[in-house]
C-alpha cells in the first residue's frame, strides 16, 4: 500500500511497529469521537426504575474461554453483586465465536443477558436504558503480552459509543489511554481487580 489510513490514538500506531508491521507511507488517522446525532437523553426511563438494581451495558468484541477477552468471570463477579450484565457482542465475534455460555438460561443467577447484535444506531439507543458501559478485561498479562501492551494504548469504540447513549464508563485500569479519556472527562470509575469485586458499593 502507499499509505494507511487508521483510527485512533496516534500512540497505538507504535505498538503495531513494535510487534514488526511496516507502516510507512502516507498516514491518515482518525481519533475516535462521539456523533453528535446519536446523542441519546439522559433523562429516558431506565430499567433501574423498574427493578431497583443496576444494569451494566458491555458492547463490542468477546471471546470464549481461554482467550484474551474472556468476560465471563467479569460479569460472573458483577451478577454476584446483584448488578445486571447486558451483552451485545460485535457481530465477528458472534461469526467466529462460541457464545453460548454468555448466554445460558439462569447464567449469573438470572441477571447475565446475552442480546442480539443490533445496527449502530440501534444499539445507542438501546443502551441508553442502563445506567453505565462497562470497558474491562481482566487476562494474565503474562499469557497475552502483546495484548496487554496494546491495552495501554488502545481506545476502539466503547467510550465513545456509551457517551452517546448517555451512560457513564465503568473503565479497567489497564486500559491506560482510555482511562484517561474517562478521567479527564469525569466520566466514570476507574476500576482495578479488587475494585470490580466490590463494585456494588462504589455505584
Amino acid at each position: 500500500a502507499q499509505g494507511y489510513v487508521h483510527k485512533g490514538p496516534k500512540a497505538e500506531l507504535d505498538f503495531y511497529r513494535d510487534q514488526g508491521y511496516r507502516l510507512a507511507g502516507p498516514e491518515l488517522s482518525y481519533p475516535d469521537g462521539c456523533e453528535e446525532s446519536m446523542f441519546q437523553a439522559v433523562e429516558g426511563k431506565k430499567l433501574r426504575d423498574e427493578d431497583g438494581e443496576w444494569h451494566v451495558v458491555y458492547a463490542g468484541g468477546i471471546h470464549g474461554p481461554g482467550k484474551p477477552y474472556y468476560m465471563m468471570p467479569v460479569f460472573e463477579a458483577l451478577a454476584s453483586q446483584k448488578i445486571h450484565v447486558h451483552i451485545y457482542p460485535a457481530p465477528y465475534s458472534t461469526a467466529h465465536e462460541n457464545l453460548s455460555e454468555y448466554g445460558a438460561p439462569g447464567v449469573g443467577g438470572g441477571r447475565i443477558h446475552m442480546h442480539m447484535t443490533l445496527p449502530y444506531q440501534e444499539l445507542v439507543k438501546d443502551m441508553a436504558r442502563y445506567d453505565f458501559g462497562i470497558y474491562y478485561f481482566d487476562f494474565d498479562p503474562e499469557k497475552f503480552a502483546s495484548v496487554a501492551v496494546k491495552l495501554k494504548t488502545a481506545a476502539g469504540n466503547k467510550v465513545p459509543s456509551y457517551y452517546e447513549a448517555g451512560l457513564p464508563v465503568i473503565i479497567g485500569e489497564r486500559l491506560e489511554y482510555s482511562v484517561m479519556m474517562v478521567s479527564e472527562d469525569g466520566a466514570g470509575l476507574v476500576v482495578g481487580a479488587d475494585g470490580l469485586r466490590s463494585l456494588a458499593d462504589r455505584l
